[in-house]
């Protein structure tokens, strides 16, 4: 039984120059192809040593004026001003002339400290980790080793940072910087030179050369990740300098990789929009370090639908032995009314045996709204016609008077299943009972709608059960109640 319920109603382009057009220097300042070959493939210890015998024996500075100084003095000019450094731990200039060890001076920050074992050879020396500083904020931050501080107390010299007496973390803008230079540190300088073994830990401890913290380091490496000045300043060493870079500038994903000796994981979309019922999205999964076994990466969904939004949404997904990637097909719902455009994401959950570093972003669109008078091609609005058009998904409004619907009764229960359109907002339909035909209210109370199987549904449509339970009573009946409305 139906019943119907019908109504009429007769670039602006905004241009911010880069830290490079600032300077006045050129893109790109990438590494020479092949120069990290030798890593490829690797983690952890074998990573470590790969890119150990790629950047060692550098050109060594000497430290001063006669060398250090003068480098630092291009190094970290302030942008647009090469007559003054840019300061560490508070960003602002200062005369490159004004170099020195009295109140009002600049010298040199070891962002990795003397006391932990750079207080002699190259690693005294090498710029890589060298800071303009203003003197007395570098007496204040002493030998104090990285970490996030929740409380702590602000330096005298420094506002911006924050301090205990054991550790020190640097303004935000810095921490990355600061990070990345570390992680370098702890991989040129293996001993064997005047520089001993530096490493980094979660226990700092200047005797043993282990400095830190480096979870923290971590976090602070992909919450400020690396920028256009940073990656200038790297390449300027390496063309003009010390005749090595930093790989953690020029590969982030290095950090994950060596220092937790785990895979990264990354997730892209390959086909960044879909629509509601439309073609399914694909999402690549990969990863990077040894392919030889499986890995299964757990997946997590999020955006404004969720894993709602796809009709079946995989809790995790195994890249096979032997392959860096995995591509991913993902069916999205037809959902009835105009939800707008929204954004979804699908990334690699966290867990121990990886390290996720990206998510992928899909924009779901809603499925196009034709409407009734553009399916009918203008025909005479009828309750044959409005029902084939709500219910069946008939191409016109002959033939299909609502074939698709079909019922069952069993001891428990009465359910009705049909095919019902789900791209138009201007069209509802509900399920309905009532226990008696005479005189009786229908009523949606007691049904309850859950889609059915989708297999051969087409786009816009979906397959729909309704049921409501018999009660025991010995008369009962179901409905669907078709309207549209404009």
């Amino acid at each position: 039984m139906f019943s119907f319920r019908i109504f009429f109603r007769l670039l602006l382009l905004v241009v911010v120059p880069t830290a490079e057009a600032r300077i006045g220097l050129a893109l790109p300042y990438d590494p020479p192809s092949g120069y990290y070959a030798a890593a490829e493939g690797l983690l952890g210890e074998g990573l470590k040593s790969a890119l150990h015998q790629r950047i060692r024996g550098h050109r060594v500075l000497s430290y001063g004026s006669g060398g250090t100084v003068p480098a630092l003095r291009v190094l970290d000019a302030m942008p647009g001003d090469p007559t003054r450094v840019r300061l560490l731990y508070w960003g602002t200039g200062r005369s490159i002339l004004d170099y020195g060890g009295s109140i009002g001076d600049w010298n040199h920050e070891h962002v990795w400290p003397q006391a932990y074992g750079v207080d002699a050879g190259p690693g005294k020396s090498d710029v890589h980790h060298l800071r303009p500083c203003d003197v007395q904020a570098n007496g204040e931050r002493g030998s104090l080793y990285f970490a996030e501080i929740a409380s702590g107390s602000t330096p005298l010299r420094a506002p911006l940072c924050r301090m205990t007496a054991v550790a020190w973390m640097p303004r935000p803008e810095e921490k990355g910087d600061l990070a990345r230079a570390m992680f370098y540190m702890a991989v040129r300088y293996e001993g064997g030179e005047a520089t001993p073994d530096l490493e980094l830990s979660e226990t700092p401890n200047a005797g043993a050369d282990r400095f830190g913290r480096l979870s923290d380091l971590l976090r602070w490496h992909r919450e400020d990740p690396v920028n256009d000045e940073e990656r200038w300043r790297n390449h300027k060493i390496y063309t003009d300098y010390q005749f090595n870079r930093n790989p953690f500038i020029d590969d982030p994903d290095y950090a994950e990789m060596v220092f937790r000796g785990v895979p990264v994981v990354r997730v892209t979309a390959l086909q960044p929009e879909t629509t509601e019922g439309g073609e399914p999205a694909v999402v690549r999964i990969s990863r990077r370090g040894p392919v030889q076994g499986a890995l299964t990466i757990g997946l997590i969904y999020g955006g404004n639908a969720g894993a709602e939004a796809w009709q079946t949404a995989p809790v995790a997904v195994a890249i096979p032995a032997g392959s860096a990637e995995i591509d991913l097909t993902l069916i999205p719902r037809s959902q009835p009314g105009e939800q707008g455009a929204r954004t979804l994401q699908v990334a690699a959950a966290a867990n121990p045996a990886y390290a996720p570093v990206s998510a992928a972003e899909i924009t779901l669109l809603d499925a196009p709204v034709g409407g009734y008078e553009l399916w009918s091609g203008g025909q005479t609005v009828s309750p044959a016609g409005i029902l084939a058009y709500a219910i069946g998904g008939a191409s016109s409004p002959d033939g299909n008077d609502g074939a698709a619907v079909s019922h069952s009764v069993t001891a428990s229960s009465l359910t009705m299943t049909a095919i019902v359109r789900t791209n138009d907002p201007h069209l509802t339909v509900i399920g309905q009972t009532v226990g008696n035909l005479t005189g009786s209210t229908w009523t949606s109370s007691q049904v309850t709608m859950t889609p059915g199987d989708q297999t051969g549904v087409g786009e816009g449509l979906q397959r729909q059960v309704w049921s409501t339970p018999r009660d025991g009573g010995s008369e009962k009946f179901i409905r669907l109640e078709v309207i549209l409305q404009p």
